[in-house]
């Protein structure tokens, strides 16, 4: 059995090609992990009054994992540490199964707590399903 993981990343002040590079960074980091896969997939239109061109790129990464909390810390702690060394510009969203996780302007410390109250919400997201 597989989860999708969607991650978004938000880059305004940015061109297209500085974007684009910490995607395709990203998705890199991404599949040095036991995932299933790691597809592009088209963002979401760019809202008024920003560089448009920036946020229509893929911006989108579809990541497709089997069902291991183990797997799902990793992918998080990946994507914080891209964060981490990335443009102070970049946001990013992580959701899987109506969990979300956003990462944004924060020190690594609240990061950890941050990635570390995501983790535990997936985790009783995922226990409420198995016991149905």
């Amino acid at each position: 059995m597989n989860q999708l993981l969607r991650i978004e990343i938000e880059q305004v002040d940015e061109d297209a090609d500085s974007l684009e590079r910490g995607v395709n960074a990203l998705r890199e980091d991404l599949l040095g992990l036991d995932v299933n896969g790691v597809e592009r997939v088209a963002g979401a239109p760019a809202p008024a009054n920003t560089r448009s061109a920036a946020l229509e790129v893929a911006n989108v990464l579809a990541v497709t994992l089997p069902v291991a909390m183990p797997l799902l810390e990793r992918v998080a702690r990946v994507v914080g540490d891209w964060r981490d060394r990335s443009e102070p510009s970049h946001t990013v969203v992580v959701e899987i199964g109506g969990d979300r996780l956003v990462l944004k302007g924060v020190d690594p410390t609240e990061r950890q707590r941050l990635i570390a109250d995501w983790l535990a919400a997936c985790a009783a997201t995922s226990a409420r399903e198995a016991g149905h």
